[in-house]
C-alpha cells in the first residue's frame, strides 16, 4: 500500500499532467462533447477541479458531508481559464487533508466508499481520488484529441509532456 508521500507524489504527477492536457485543448472546444449525454470539455474541467480533494475529504470525514462541503467550496463556479490555479488549490487541499492522517491510518482505519461498502482508508483514497484523476485524465486527453488536438500522443497523456 502507498504511504502518504507516495500517494501525494502520484497526485502531484496527475495534477501536472492535467495542467499540460488542459493547455492542449483547441480554441473553441469548451462546449465540445464526445457524445450526447457526456460532459462537455468545460464541464469536465470543472469536475476535475473537485474530483480529487472532495473524495479525500469525505473518505476521512464522512460522505454525508459531500453536498454541504462542495457547495461551500465554490468550486462549481470555476471557469476553465482558472483550471491550472484550481488544480493547485485542489492539490493544496489534498495535502492539507492528508496531514490529518498517519501512514498507519492508511492501512488500519476502515472507512466507507461513496457507493457503499468499506475498506481501509488508503485503499479508498486510491480507488477514489487517484483513480478518478487517472480515468478523467484519459477522458480529457481523448476529448482534446477528438476536438482537434491531433498532435497529442501517449507521452502527453501519461507524462504530461510533448513528444521530443
Amino acid at each position: 500500500m502507498f504511504d502518504r508521500k507516495q500517494f501525494l507524489d502520484s497526485v502531484r504527477s496527475e495534477t501536472q499532467i492535467l495542467k499540460h492536457l488542459q493547455s492542449k485543448i483547441p480554441e473553441g472546444a469548451m462546449g465540445f462533447r464526445i457524445a450526447e449525454g457526456m460532459r462537455s470539455t468545460k464541464e469536465l474541467l470543472v469536475y476535475l477541479g473537485t474530483c480529487g480533494w472532495l473524495p479525500a475529504y469525505c473518505a476521512i470525514h464522512g460522505w454525508d458531508k459531500f453536498k454541504e462541503v462542495y457547495e461551500e467550496s465554490g468550486d462549481a463556479d470555476v471557469v476553465p481559464s482558472d483550471f491550472p490555479a484550481q488544480l493547485d488549490r485542489q492539490l493544496a487541499k489534498i495535502e492539507s487533508i492528508l496531514v490529518e492522517v498517519s501512514d498507519e491510518d492508511l492501512v488500519s482505519r476502515k472507512v466507507a466508499y461513496p457507493w457503499g461498502g468499506e475498506a481501509m482508508l488508503g485503499e479508498v483514497l486510491v480507488n477514489t481520488t487517484l483513480k478518478f484523476y487517472a480515468a478523467y485524465r484519459m477522458q480529457l486527453f481523448l476529448q482534446a484529441k477528438a476536438a482537434g488536438a491531433k498532435e497529442l500522443s501517449t507521452q502527453n497523456c501519461w507524462l504530461g509532456q510533448d513528444p521530443a
